[in-house]
């Protein structure tokens, strides 16, 4: 392993000089790996603040948590922002701590700089969407190119756009706009190993062909699996397991050896399966309705009005023009009948 590129004892050499560097001597999967472990050992401040991000992106999960701890406690402000923006990022994405209560300590966040400003400003976005609004999503896309043009260190950049792609393909999704939102998904696809990027990228990628294609939603949806567990992201597996496949599997009748934890996704392969009756005991039965909840009352029970309170909830409560397409497509079918 030629260490002997790297000076852990050198406080001006920046990450994205490093990389390109190692880049020129070794094949860059070394250089990823020797960056890697050179994260948490150099006091460069601008690989401590900036080391967190490419840990992030290349997968390393443990050594960003590490690189993260220790940046909380150092001395210089700047380096402790920057980990803190890191830490609630790592919340967000674990489910650990309530979407409100990430955008409410990021409010508290100054950034001194544009690069960590415009992390905070896109990790602020994509907690606003959890929260169902978009409209700060429709606001950073006016702004995008000329915050990005503003970085110079092109590596940052590269990162920054994969993010950036993340918020696209939530947004485009939502917005019913397929087609972008396919090629964005196979753009971020092809543009990192970062699992949980991964695995998000083909869960929404699957869900894309709700309405088009059961084999080619599925092969996404597995191949997220797949990621999930080999990575032991068990929150995801879980999801993907007990609510993502066995709702696209019920939305196409494909029920055979098909299980799940969720009461919610139960009641809708009842309905697939025929057992209308048990679907509504279950839905009954559940204290809150959510517009799938009230999708699959109104599809069981042929109900346009229960069909069409759940097409507005999903409309004017998500912002989801996408999934607001299942109920409105159930009350054409009614009308049909």
């Amino acid at each position: 392993m030629p260490t002997r590129y790297l000076n852990v004892n050198s406080r001006d050499v920046t990450l994205s000089y490093l990389y390109e560097v190692l880049r020129t001597k070794i094949e860059e999967c070394t250089a990823i790996k020797l960056l890697s472990n050179y994260c948490n050992r150099c006091i460069s401040k601008d690989i401590q603040k900036k080391g967190m991000e490419f840990l992030y992106m290349h997968g390393f999960q443990k050594e960003q948590e590490l690189l993260i701890e220790k940046n909380l406690q150092a001395e210089d402000p700047e380096v402790r922002h920057w980990a803190e923006a890191y830490r609630l990022s790592n919340l967000l994405r674990e489910e650990k701590l309530p979407p409100k209560d990430v955008l409410e300590q990021l409010n508290k966040l100054t950034p001194a700089d544009r690069e960590l400003y415009c992390f905070v400003e896109m990790l602020k976005i994509q907690v606003n969407m959890k929260l169902f609004n978009y409209e700060p999503a429709v606001n950073f896309l006016n702004i995008a190119e000329e915050l990005f043009a503003g970085i110079d260190d092109h590596l940052l950049q590269q990162f920054y756009q994969i993010r950036y792609r993340q918020i696209l393909l939530t947004y485009y999704l939502a917005r019913n706009e397929i087609i972008i939102a396919r090629k964005t998904a196979y753009e971020i696809i092809n543009e990192t190993k970062n699992p949980y990027i991964l695995v998000d990228t083909h869960k929404k990628l699957g869900l894309s062909y709700t309405f088009d294609s059961y084999y080619l939603g599925m092969y996404h949806l597995k191949k997220a699996l797949q990621i999930a567990k080999e990575n032991d992201i068990a929150n995801e597996v879980y999801k993907i397991e007990n609510h993502t496949i066995p709702f696209l599997a019920a939305h196409f009748g494909k029920t055979e050896n098909i299980k799940t934890k969720d009461l919610e996704e139960q009641a809708h392969l009842e309905i697939a399966r025929g057992n209308k009756d048990k679907a509504i005991q279950i839905l009954q039965s559940l204290r809150s309705k959510s517009p799938f909840q009230l999708y699959y009352l109104g599809k069981a029970k042929k109900d346009r009005a229960i069909l069409m309170t759940a097409y507005k909830q999903f409309i004017h409560n998500y912002s989801d023009y996408f999934f607001g397409r299942l109920p409105l497509n159930e009350l054409k079918k009614l009308a049909d009948f």
